[in-house]
């Protein structure tokens, strides 16, 4: 588990966009205490407003990027919806990103954390969603240097090195 994720590890990303996964606490913490207090209070005034869960972006000086795109995410238990809910979590995302004419995104690693989904399956479907679609952006995935077995994981899939993995119902 991560105690800190400070402003060093989200200042290396220089793109446009920050996604965020919204319904996951210790991600949305992490970065709202990196992009500094105004950027916490707007986030939670947005977040006052809003009747839904919905995705919204705030503007950041404070970070290495123009945005941060609040995206909710939950995952199912079944695998297969799993696939589908993370193909459209990155899709709304690049949709906004597109929208706004920038070039450039990061992602997090959605699920591999305390979600505690299998991190190869995880990596597979994000990238593979990436490499399908041929989106016309700069794609950075964003994982600390503490999770090892996460970057690892992406690795692999971005080198080729990973069977597929079956699909099953946990």
């Amino acid at each position: 588990m991560i105690d800190t994720m400070d402003i060093n590890f989200f200042s290396l990303f220089q793109v446009d966009v920050i996604v965020v996964c919204s319904s996951s606490g210790e991600l949305r913490e992490s970065v709202l205490e990196a992009a500094g207090p105004n950027i916490r209070r707007k986030y939670e005034e947005r977040q006052a407003s809003m009747t839904d869960i919905e995705t919204f972006a705030i503007k950041c000086p404070n970070l290495s990027c123009k945005e941060i795109l609040f995206v909710p995410w939950t995952p199912s238990q079944h695998l297969v919806i799993v696939e589908q809910t993370i193909r459209s979590f990155i899709a709304e995302a690049i949709k906004y990103v597109i929208g706004r004419n920038y070039r450039s995104v990061a992602f997090p690693a959605v699920g591999c954390g305390l979600m505690g989904l299998n991190i190869d399956f995880v990596a597979q479907t994000m990238i593979n969603h990436i490499k399908t679609e041929k989106y016309p952006l700069d794609v950075t995935f964003a994982i600390h240097p503490q999770l090892n077995n996460v970057f690892h994981a992406f690795q692999s899939v971005i080198n080729g090195n990973i069977e597929s993995i079956l699909y099953y119902s946990v």
